[in-house]
Formats: structure tokens, C-alpha cells, sequence
């Protein structure tokens, strides 16, 4: 193995050791996607493993991924800014096949960082959802544009509950599943019945509207 490498391997085994001051330190303010981050670590952490940055997305896929989605590389520059401020440890995987890789794991800065962020009470937030403001305006569109728009949320509406009939499926023989887990499916089951019922209805009434007696055509 060639020096560079030997450097390299000790340098992230000296990382991935929590520094004294971060064992007293108090618990650190988390952005939503850190949160998201850490708490994947911490269900991995229950079975005592650790995950690299592509097993992150492949667990986001499979589980948070329908109401909490994150690129490649956002999920990276998140893993990096909390190994710099010490709420998770990395260490190299040296492997034979495939290229040497970094995994992660959540420590008790992150745990603590974690269960904070969890306590706090959630903030209000604005209500904001373009397809709804665009329809609201819909009078001035293209008719053919609103109802491309209104079919784009069916057919959202239905990929979402065949991917959560997917993760369902998946759970059903997870030891760590949790009744947590089973009721965010829920909301998003409820949500993709909701816009389909919802986007059905908006159809058929768009429909009667343009086809009515005298009516020549929308204003475009």
C-alpha cells in the first residue's frame, strides 16, 4: 500500500474519533435535510451498522424518499458539514473489487443533536403550491396546459401509492419497522387518495365546462 494511502486511512480513523470537547458539547441546531441525514444514521445505528453516502440514498429511496427527497449531491455536502462539526464519525473501507469508500456513522453529538432538533416544536409554515396557483389563474392559460398540469398530478398521485404499496411490502418483515413509520405511510396513502379523487373530479368538471351548449371556445 503506498504512503499516500496509509496517510489517507489514518487521517479519517483520526476523524471518525469524537474530540473531548464534543462529548460535553451542547446539542447542535439542525437544518431539516441534517436532520434527515442523521436520523438514517441512527436507524442504521440500531442494528449496528454504518452507511456510505450512496447507501444513504438508497435507504432515502426506500423509505423517507416520498415526502423527504434529497439529490446525490446534496446528500454528500450534508454528510460533510456534520463531520465537520462532529455529529457523525467517517472511517475508509478499504475493498478489493470496487473503489475504497467512506461510511458514516451517527455519534453521541449527533444523537443528542438529533433527539433536540425531535423535541422541538414544528414551525408554521406558508402555504405555497404552484399547480393550485397556476389553476387558480387557469382562465388566462392554455386549456390544454391546465389539464396537462391537473393529469400530471394523477399520475403522481397514483406512482406514489404504488411506491409506498412497494415500501409496505418491504416492512412488513422489518424487525425495526415502527408504528412511526407505519403512520407517515399512511399520510402519504391518504394524500395520493386525496389528489385522485381531488384530480378525477377536476377533469370531469373541466370537461363540462368546455362542452357546454353556446360555448366557443376558452379564453386563451
Amino acid at each position: 500500500m503506498g504512503g499516500w494511502r496509509t496517510a489517507a486511512i489514518a487521517a479519517n480513523r483520526r476523524r471518525s474519533q469524537p474530540s473531548p470537547v464534543g462529548l460535553s458539547q451542547a446539542p447542535v441546531p439542525l437544518r431539516p435535510a441534517e436532520a434527515s441525514v442523521l436520523g438514517l444514521l441512527a436507524v442504521a445505528a440500531e442494528s449496528g451498522e454504518c452507511r456510505s453516502g450512496y447507501d444513504l440514498m438508497q435507504a432515502t429511496d426506500a423509505s423517507t424518499g416520498y415526502f423527504w427527497s434529497a439529490a446525490k449531491s446534496q446528500v454528500y455536502t450534508v454528510l460533510y458539514r456534520l463531520r465537520d462539526r462532529g455529529l457523525v464519525s467517517v472511517e475508509l473501507v478499504e475493498q478489493d473489487v470496487r473503489p475504497d469508500k467512506n461510511v458514516y456513522s451517527i455519534t453521541d453529538l449527533g444523537q443528542r443533536s438529533l433527539r433536540a432538533w425531535l423535541d422541538e416544536p414544528v414551525p408554521a409554515e406558508a402555504s405555497r403550491n404552484v399547480h393550485l396557483l397556476r389553476l387558480f389563474f387557469g382562465s388566462l392559460a392554455n386549456p390544454e396546459q391546465v389539464t396537462a398540469d391537473i393529469e400530471a398530478q394523477l399520475a403522481h398521485a397514483r406512482d406514489l401509492r404504488g411506491q409506498l404499496g412497494r415500501i409496505e411490502e418491504r416492512a412488513a418483515g422489518e424487525k425495526h419497522e415502527t408504528v412511526y413509520r407505519s403512520i407517515t405511510r399512511r399520510y402519504g396513502l391518504a394524500w395520493a387518495d386525496m389528489v385522485e379523487k381531488w384530480a378525477t373530479e377536476a377533469l370531469e368538471m373541466l370537461e363540462k365546462e368546455r362542452t357546454k351548449p353556446g360555448r366557443s371556445a376558452e379564453k386563451r
